[in-house]
């Protein structure tokens, strides 16, 4: 690549792209306007058009012609620069300019992000305990509300008392499974799914999965859908604690409805 260092020009900003980090540069010497990248300036700063800078040329690795190989601000009025500091600046950045530019960190600091960012994935894959909160104490009391209508239910029939255990843990495994996914970005558990075994009496182990993986903690319309599977869930254990034959006439005339069709 040639460069022309030892040809200090100066000249006005003219034009700044903000969104794409680059601008050009008017020389005074009335030659072709130039163009110059973020990472051509001090600390990686974009100036406003209208700065006076001194600047090197060197020629474009595309074979666009030329551009800014360094540029700094002027200080002083033109003509009147003292150029020797301005080379100085030019050839010998001050460190953090260099560190700075673009945003890009020291090898030292990459090597800090990339291993906080593997530390942080490892700690997504790993379990957590579930607070103890006034929402961990609610969620709890449904649940026992919820065991203790299918204890009651069990002269009926004892499936309810079943499948609340038993579709809990199937519900937590869907979880796990479906964050390790979300990790390794393979296939996906469909959220239809997850709803489904919550539906079914899963809710419980769904809660305890969400709290420990934090996974589907944040998305707003899932958890809409979750918290009405639990509150139809308590409608149901409800209306069986306080009128049980209203509730078998229902679902008696339900069933038929089904059968006849």
């Amino acid at each position: 690549m040639k460069t022309d260092r030892g040809a200090l020009r100066e000249g006005t900003i003219i034009r700044w792209e903000q969104g794409k980090g680059f601008g050009f540069i008017r020389p005074r010497d009335g030659s072709k306007d130039v163009f110059v990248h973020v990472t051509a300036l001090p600390n990686g700063r974009p100036l406003s058009v209208g700065t006076d800078v001194i600047f090197s040329l060197t020629e474009d690795p595309k074979g666009r012609g030329m551009r800014a190989l360094k540029a700094v601000p002027a200080a002083g009025k033109p003509g009147s620069v003292n150029k020797t500091m301005v080379e100085q600046q030019i050839e010998h950045p001050p460190q953090h300019a260099r560190r700075n530019r673009l945003g890009s960190r020291p090898r030292e600091e990459n090597a800090e992000h990339r291993s906080t960012r593997t530390d942080s994935r490892r700690r997504d894959q790993s379990l957590r305990a579930i607070p103890i909160n006034a929402q961990s104490v609610f969620v709890g009391f449904l649940a026992l509300f919820c065991l203790t209508g299918a204890v009651i239910m069990i002269p009926v029939t004892p499936i309810p008392l079943i499948a609340y255990p038993l579709m809990s843990l199937i519900a937590f495994f869907a979880y796990a499974r479906d964050k390790l996914s979300a990790i390794r970005n393979t296939w996906r558990i469909p959220e239809s799914s997850l709803h489904l075994l919550e539906a079914l009496g899963g809710w419980p182990g769904a809660y305890l999965a969400q709290k420990s993986m934090r996974h589907k903690t944040v998305k707003t319309s899932y958890q809409i859908t979750y918290w009405l599977i639990v509150c139809l869930h308590v409608a149901f254990w409800a209306t069986w604690l306080i009128a049980p034959e209203m509730l078998i006439s229902v679902l008696k005339s339900t069933a038929e409805i089904s059968w006849s069709n």
